[in-house]
């Protein structure tokens, strides 16, 4: 067992000239501390997902369970939330989380980003990038590259003395953030590795990709060791490392042994035993593991992030990053901890582990009924007016709410066209509401019926969450990004107010003095109090009876809820309460016949399926010609990537993959990843490609969505519905709309992994210029 760090700078007012403790390099296929050779054994955790309070036992639980090396994310929008005024404090010192792990025997793995994706708003990136609509995140844009830079150097005047060469715990930090899941600028990774050094940072750089040859050559650089992500068939991704880069250190910059959740799908779980063979074969045959996520924690506020593409294909992530991990949300050792200690424990017999401390404590708390309200129309002063709507960032915010009015004159029956919904509006007129339109449904517009007369039309837009994966993310912008139309004409003279939901703006709000609790309306702020006689206990807050909104809890935001699921309580930690009496406040978009929240002890994962989330409409019966065929074949089995080559190119841009059966003669069929390539070779963008149709889709008991084909997540699959009494056989098909007609030479297809259950066997690919039959 190597000896835990002992250094000067372990304290906060450390020696900063003080000779290093120990060495760490990279030298041949190997990593090295003081000279020997070391497996690595990691665990991500963010410390902005857990309360600085609560770090401690989480890195002690770390130790435990036989890791020796923690590994964590830097987030720029949390360190520079607003251009130029920075914050390393409280839940945001970085530098004290690496002291800290220090302190506990760990080492620490850092990766800075700017972007670090992490289903987290917008990858990392700060909001305000965007006030200059013109700006080209993740490019070699001049307006990003400076504030970029920037944010880098900041970074190293925080963590460059807490590096191993000058007695502290980093041992390597990471360039850029998985670029060849977006890119292949050289130009670009560059630049982030000369910052690194500028900004002082002299321990080994690596990079963390995919291990597609594509993704490799995307994201790596030439004298930087590469590490791979991946969920699954270790064997299978460390063969195409060595294919790519022989003889170099081996490493799973994430192994993902679990899954992040959106709103409206099913909860996501996975299981010890499946991920413990990977990971058993990885640690046994010498293979350095940092696990993602060892403890995922919780978006608190507005945080979370968001998937997407240029076909507004839309998930939104929920305030919990359970993510099925090792320690569960509220940092309580699963199945999966003590599973995967059992393993460590019979590869390193001679190391002693710690005990694991004691579990987190939950409690209950009685029924909150009795609020004070206090109405939207409140923080509705001081408007910023303007002809055309201005978008949140050119408003000057980031996050939460837009509230937007304007003046129609009746009689007018037509569509009011948003143009772009970013992300959920909702329509009133004169205070009554008329709709919601939801960016997730791909919903823009709705039909409006308006009386003689003048009246005052007001859309409340609420930012979601920023996509922080892919090329979606580039055109970000929040609010109303396009002017509104009005039966075919636009709306002018807009009144726009920010409800950013901070403290400063909350504390403007004069509650009624008188409490209700039955009927209160849509867009009402209410609060409570609130007894705790033991504030040394965590405990979740059941929103089960509400719709969609914020809570805050003595001023600390909690995040959103929404009903549909699969979250339906709120965590709040016990630091977080006070002995005695407590504040809750909740912002409610929807009306509530009887808002009422418990504290209850433990999380509520409970669905509410949303038929328009299945790609197949009612009455679509899809009809397929012969004469349409392009392929035919039988798929091979196992977890690898197939390249299936048609036997010459045909164009179109309507593609339907047709599974006449699957390998292990059951009826179900399952597809993980789809990526369709031109006659010259090259990918098809898969963020211009979607889904028109599928067959069948699994929503009840997993989110078996068609569209997680195209999701660049091979965690994720399409499934055909398998929980209910009469499911659907074979044929089954899914239809992909590449965006444009192209000229197709074939196309990549990976099976689902894990378990063989849905592979194809024998497929039909049809192409065609105009849409199928019946669709």
């Amino acid at each position: 067992m190597f000896a835990p760090f002992v250094s000067a700078l372990a304290g906060e007012h450390a020696d900063k000239t003080a000779a290093p403790a120990h060495t760490f390099a990279i030298k041949g296929g190997d990593f090295l501390l003081d000279n020997k050779p070391i497996i690595l054994r990691s665990g991500e955790m963010h410390y902005p997902r857990t309360p600085h309070q609560y770090w401690r036992d989480r890195l002690k639980k770390a130790k435990a369970m036989g890791l020796n090396t923690v590994c964590t994310y830097v987030f720029w929008n949390i360190h520079e939330a607003r251009k130029g005024e920075w914050n390393f404090t409280g839940d945001a010192d970085v530098a004290a989380f690496c002291r800290m792990a220090q302190e506990e025997g760990l080492r620490v793995i850092v990766r800075p980003g700017p972007y670090v994706c992490t289903e987290w708003d917008f990858g990392g990136y700060p909001g305000w990038l965007l006030a200059d609509r013109t700006t080209k995140v993740r490019s070699n844009d001049p307006k990003f590259l400076a504030p970029a830079r920037e944010y880098i150097l900041k970074v190293g005047e925080q963590l460059r003395d807490l590096q191993i060469t000058r007695g502290g715990p980093i041992i390597m930090v990471q360039v850029e953030n998985e670029y060849g899941s977006f890119g292949d600028n050289l130009e670009f990774k560059k630049h982030h590795e000369t910052w690194l050094r500028e900004a002082g940072f002299d321990v080994p750089f690596f990079t963390s990709d995919g291990s597609w040859e594509k993704q490799l050559t995307g994201g790596t650089l030439p004298d930087v060791t590469a590490t791979i992500n991946f969920g699954g068939n270790a064997k299978g991704n460390f063969e195409n490392l060595e294919k790519f880069r022989p003889g170099s250190p081996r490493m799973v910059g994430e192994f993902w042994i679990g899954w992040f959740d959106a709103w409206g799908k099913k909860h996501i779980t996975t299981s010890a035993a499946d991920k413990g063979k990977d990971f058993a074969w990885m640690i046994n045959n010498d293979i350095s593991v940092n696990f993602y996520m060892f403890a995922g924690g919780t978006n608190f506020g507005f945080t979370a992030g968001a998937n997407g593409n240029q076909t507004n294909d839309y998930t939104v992530d929920t305030t919990s990053y359970d993510y099925s991990a090792i320690l569960d949300e509220v940092g309580n050792p699963t199945d999966k901890y003590w599973h995967f200690r059992e393993i460590l424990a019979k590869k390193f017999p001679a190391e002693k582990f710690p005990e694991t401390p004691a579990p987190m404590q939950l409690q209950t708390l009685p029924e909150i009924h009795a609020w004070q309200t206090a109405p939207l129309a409140q923080l509705a002063t001081a408007p910023v007016t303007g002809d055309a709507p201005k978008t949140m960032e050119e408003l000057g915010e980031s996050y939460g709410f837009i509230l937007y009015s304007t003046e129609v004159k009746g009689p007018v029956r037509g569509m009011l066209d948003l143009g772009k919904t970013r992300d959920y509006a909702i329509i009133s007129l004169d205070g009554k509401r008329l709709g919601a339109l939801d960016r997730r449904l791909n919903q823009k517009a709705l039909n409006v019926d308006i009386p003689a007369g003048k009246h005052r039309l007001e859309i409340l837009v609420e930012n979601l969450a920023r996509i922080n994966f892919g090329q979606g993310m580039i055109d970000e912008c929040k609010g109303l990004v396009v002017t509104p139309k009005l039966a075919g004409k636009e709306l002018r003279d807009w009144k726009m107010y920010p409800v950013s939901g901070d403290n400063r703006q909350l504390a403007k709000l004069k509650f009624s003095p008188e409490k209700t609790s039955f009927g209160v309306p849509q867009q009402t702020f209410l609060r409570a109090t609130f007894d705790v006689a033991d504030a040394g206990k965590d405990t979740y807050l059941d929103m089960r009876a509400w719709g969609k909104g914020v809570v805050w809890v003595n001023g600390k935001n909690l995040g959103r809820f929404w009903n549909i699921g699969p979250q339906q309580a709120l965590y709040l930690p016990a630091c977080w309460l006070k002995k005695g009496e407590n504040e809750i406040v909740v912002f409610s978009l929807d009306a509530v016949e009887k808002p009422v929240t418990a504290g209850i002890a433990g999380q509520i994962w409970e669905t509410r399926i949303d038929p328009s989330l299945l790609n197949r409409k009612p009455g679509q019966n899809l009809k397929l010609a012969a004469v349409d065929i392009v392929k035919t074949g039988k798929f091979a089995p196992g977890e690898a990537w197939q390249t299936i080559s048609f036997d010459k190119s045909a164009k179109g841009r309507y593609l339907c993959i047709e599974a006449v059966n699957a390998l292990d003669g059951k009826q179900f069929a399952a597809i993980a990843e789809l990526v369709f390539v031109d006659a010259a070779g090259n990918d098809i963008p898969r963020e211009k490609c979607g889904i028109v149709y599928a067959d069948s889709e699994e929503l009840a008991k997993e989110n078996g969505s068609a569209k997680l084909v195209l999701d660049n997540q091979p965690t994720t699959w399409w499934h055909t519905q398998w929980s209910g009494k009469n499911n659907p056989g074979f044929p089954h098909q899914i239809v992909i709309d590449l965006g444009a007609s192209r000229e197709v030479a074939g196309f990549r297809y990976q099976p689902r992994q894990g378990e063989a259950n849905g592979r194809i066997g024998d497929y039909r690919v049809y192409l065609r210029e105009a849409p199928f039959a019946g669709l």
